[in-house]
C-alpha cells in the first residue's frame, strides 16, 4: 500500500512539474512574441513613441523604427499649433534608430491598424 501511495505522489508531482514548465515555456514564448507592426507606446511623463517592438520583457521594451509626436508652433500665423511626427535621430545628439524603455514607464502599448493616420504618415516618409 506505501510503494503505490509513493507513486501515485512521484506520479503527481511529475505530472504538476510538467504543467508549470510548459507553462513558464508558453508564457516566455507569449511575452515576448513580437510581430512586425507599428505600436503606439504611452509613457508615464506623457510621451509618445511610435515604432516596432524589437522585443519586451518584464523590466525593457526596445523600440526600433521610432517616431514621436512634437508641437511646433507657427508664430507667422496667429501662433498656429501642430503636431509634427518626427523621426528618432534627426536631433542635435543624433541617437540611433533605437529606443530601450524601462517598462516601469510605460502606461500601456497597442497595436496600430495598417490604416491609421500615423501608419500612413510613416509609411509615406519612408517612401521618400
Amino acid at each position: 500500500m506505501k510503494n503505490i501511495l509513493i507513486k501515485v505522489t512521484i506520479g503527481i508531482c511529475l505530472v504538476m512539474s510538467l504543467v508549470l514548465i510548459v507553462g513558464i515555456v508558453f508564457h516566455l514564448y507569449t511575452d515576448n512574441k513580437i510581430n512586425d507592426e507599428y505600436y503606439s507606446i504611452f509613457l508615464d511623463n506623457n510621451q509618445v513613441y511610435f515604432g516596432k517592438i524589437a522585443s519586451r520583457n518584464n523590466d525593457f521594451l526596445t523600440l526600433t523604427n521610432v517616431y514621436y509626436l512634437k508641437l511646433n508652433i507657427n508664430k507667422k500665423i496667429d501662433n498656429k499649433a501642430d503636431l509634427v511626427l518626427y523621426k528618432l535621430g534627426q536631433e542635435l545628439h543624433a541617437p540611433k534608430d533605437k529606443l530601450i524603455i524601462n517598462m516601469s514607464h510605460v502606461l500601456y502599448f497597442g497595436e496600430l491598424q495598417a490604416d491609421s493616420q500615423v501608419v500612413q504618415v510613416i509609411e509615406g516618409k519612408k517612401k521618400k
